[in-house]
């Protein structure tokens, strides 16, 4: 997992880990600039896919870890502000099995969390699990975003 700027990621160097990372990082600007609407944006087939959501955050209890297989997240906040939970998958249990492209753990007792507000990205690894969504205090707030979804083995 990777937090950054999302205004100046290459002196992190993270566009050389993938090759679809600084198409992702463009894409993801040019939907915030151009205030896109809720839904899915294929940007190279399946292959880098964004979705952009509006949501109210939850209560940590109420939230579920989830880890990916086949894609690298690329999470941004346009408005508001949550918390991203991680933990290592073997304090986890598993509460729906696998399906294409994730599985579903149970919260943790005892989690780390980064703060995901405008301006910022996430980068998320195959087999990381994350909790996105959680509020940052006791009641749910709105939060805009923006979830870059790249194939692990891209082909454009």
């Amino acid at each position: 997992m990777i937090l950054t700027d999302l205004g100046d990621p290459k002196p992190r160097g993270i566009l050389g880990l993938h090759p679809l990372f600084d198409r992702a990082i463009c894409e993801i600007s040019r939907l915030i600039s151009e205030n896109a609407r809720d839904g899915s944006y294929e940007i190279c087939g399946d292959e880098l896919v964004i979705n952009v959501m509006s949501y109210e955050t939850k209560r940590r209890g109420d939230c579920l870890f989830e880890a990916h297989r086949d894609h690298i997240d690329i999470q941004t906040v346009v408005s508001g502000e949550e918390l991203i939970g991680f933990a290592e998958k073997s304090r986890l249990t598993v509460c729906k099995p696998y399906e294409p492209d994730y599985e579903l753990y149970s919260m943790a007792e005892s989690i780390d969390t980064l703060t995901l507000r405008r301006g910022k990205i996430c980068i998320i690894f195959p087999e990381e699990p994350h909790a996105p969504g959680i509020a940052m205090g006791d009641s749910p707030t709105a939060v805009r975003k923006l979830v870059a979804k790249i194939r692990v083995s891209p082909d454009c």
